[in-house]
């Protein structure tokens, strides 16, 4: 499995084995004692952990640990504030490809009235702006939310990208 972890400035990956077997402890500052992310094998798959300073939150409950599913989302907590986690297979890139035709636009948020809705306390009065026109895409940002991700790159407002 492979564990992607979406911190403000970038996004870094941690691989487990494809063996189940052991624990497994990844952190963003390799210095700190206690990790953020603690794995552990149980009876042939594996588990994400809470210890005292990390916090594991599933639809607004905190729980001591969760069997980890390819294609899921986590949510960590620790010293008051928020990681987001994706667990995927390990040949999972993460690059969908799409062909956008010029001059168009789509939203992403979590209201009715977005082009694609997804349900995450993330997108909380935040909407994300993206747009392709004379060879270019562009991604904005409304709202305090967070930035968005493009080829593991944090983009926090705005961003032009090159075709």
């Amino acid at each position: 499995m492979k564990i992607s972890l979406f911190l403000s400035s970038c996004m870094l990956e941690f691989k487990l084995p494809t063996f189940v077997s052991g624990n497994f402890s990844f952190d963003e500052n390799d210095e700190l004692e206690g990790k953020l992310i603690n794995i552990e094998a149980i009876d042939g798959h594996w588990e994400l952990y809470g210890t005292d300073e990390v916090k594991i939150i599933l639809n607004d409950q905190v729980l001591e640990r969760v069997a980890l599913e390819s294609q899921h989302f986590y949510l960590l907590e620790r010293n008051q504030v928020h990681y987001s986690l994706f667990v995927s297979d390990l040949n999972f890139n993460g690059v969908l490809a799409y062909q956008i035709p010029d001059n168009t636009s789509f939203s992403i948020g979590n209201l009715t009235n977005h082009t694609i809705q997804l349900k995450t306390p993330f997108l909380n009065n935040t909407v994300y702006s993206f747009s392709f026109a004379n060879r270019k895409y562009s991604v904005a940002k409304n709202g305090n939310g967070g930035g968005v991700f493009i080829t593991h790159q944090m983009f926090l407002d705005l961003a032009v990208i090159p075709n």
